[in-house]
C-alpha cells in the first residue's frame, strides 16, 4: 500500500518542482523584457507562481483523481506539449506592437499589453506543465 502512494507523490513533487522552475524562469524573462525590475521582485514572482500552481492543481484535480481521465491524459502527452507551446506563444504575442491596446490619457496615447493574452498564456502554460506526466522508464 505504501508503494502505491509513494510513486504518485514522487510524480507530483517532480511536476510541482519542474513547473515552478519553468514558470519562475518565464516570470524573470518577462521582467527583463519589460525592464521593470524592482525590489523584492523574486519574492513577488515566487508568491505569484505558487498561487498559480495551486489554482492549476485544483483545476486539474480530476485528472489526478479520475482513473479514466488520468489514463487518457497520460496516454496523450502531446496535449500537454502543445498546450505549453501555445501558452508560451500567447505570452510572446502579448509583447508584439500589433497586439497592444492603446488608450488616450489626457493628450497622450498610452500603449499597454493586451491583458487577456498573457493571462491565458500564463495559465495554459502552467496547467500543461503541471499536468505533464513523464513517461515511465523502460529498462
Amino acid at each position: 500500500m505504501a508503494l502505491s502512494i509513494k510513486k504518485p507523490l514522487r510524480v507530483l513533487l517532480f511536476q510541482l518542482l519542474f513547473s515552478f522552475l519553468v514558470t519562475m524562469g518565464l516570470s524573470f524573462l518577462s521582467t527583463v523584457i519589460d525592464g521593470d525590475w524592482r525590489y523584492f521582485m523574486p519574492l513577488k514572482a515566487a508568491i505569484f507562481v505558487l498561487a498559480t500552481l495551486i489554482v492549476c492543481l485544483l483545476i486539474g484535480l480530476p485528472i489526478r483523481l479520475n482513473t479514466k481521465i488520468n489514463t487518457w491524459w497520460t496516454g496523450h502527452q502531446l496535449v500537454s506539449l502543445i498546450g505549453t507551446i501555445v501558452g508560451i506563444l500567447l505570452l510572446s504575442l502579448s509583447y508584439l506592437p500589433c497586439f497592444r491596446e492603446s488608450y488616450i490619457h489626457y493628450d497622450m496615447v498610452i500603449r499597454n499589453i493586451n491583458i487577456a493574452l498573457p493571462i491565458a498564456g500564463w495559465l495554459l502554460t502552467t496547467f500543461c506543465l503541471l499536468h505533464w506526466y513523464p513517461r515511465p522508464r523502460t529498462i
